[in-house]
């Protein structure tokens, strides 16, 4: 019963979140993760995700319980929003001052979301790519792809 704004969210977490607020669980979904267990609470939405296209893992796994990164949650809505058929215009944006620190995989997505006024930094035009997303930023970032789909 608590929202808790400025706690950070896992990589489960934040899957959960955008397969029931943008897509429905496929209960046929499939994933192999060394660290999603098939009875856990995430494995469906974490599945869902993989085999849609929007998740990747790493060396270890999924990172289920890691926190995920501001840069990495860009990388998943761009793949959501490109699921939704959701057409972004390329109008430039100016690029955030610690762009040199945004990973290159997910440059694209950041360039993108913020040209398109759906994330925004977290001032003095820093984007602050490898901090972690909190509860509050989720919200409001899935609140404004789903506006895009009204």
């Amino acid at each position: 019963g608590v929202f808790a704004p400025a706690d950070s969210v896992t990589r489960a977490e934040f899957v959960k979140m955008i397969v029931l607020a943008l897509f429905e669980s496929d209960s046929s979904a499939n994933s192999d993760f060394a660290d999603v267990d098939k009875n856990s609470w995430s494995y469906p939405y974490i599945s869902t995700a993989y085999k849609m296209g929007l998740v990747q893992g790493n060396a270890n796994g999924f990172g289920t319980s890691d926190n995920i990164t501001r840069q990495d949650m860009a990388v998943i809505i761009g793949r959501c929003m490109e699921k939704k058929n959701i057409v972004l215009s390329s109008k430039d944006a100016n690029s955030f001052d610690d762009d040199s620190l945004i990973s290159d995989y997910a440059k694209g997505a950041v360039a993108l979301m913020k040209s398109e006024g759906i994330i925004n930094g977290k001032g003095n035009n820093m984007f602050a790519p490898l901090d972690n997303l909190t509860r509050a930023e989720a919200a409001v970032i899935i609140m404004r792809v789903i506006n895009l789909l009204r």
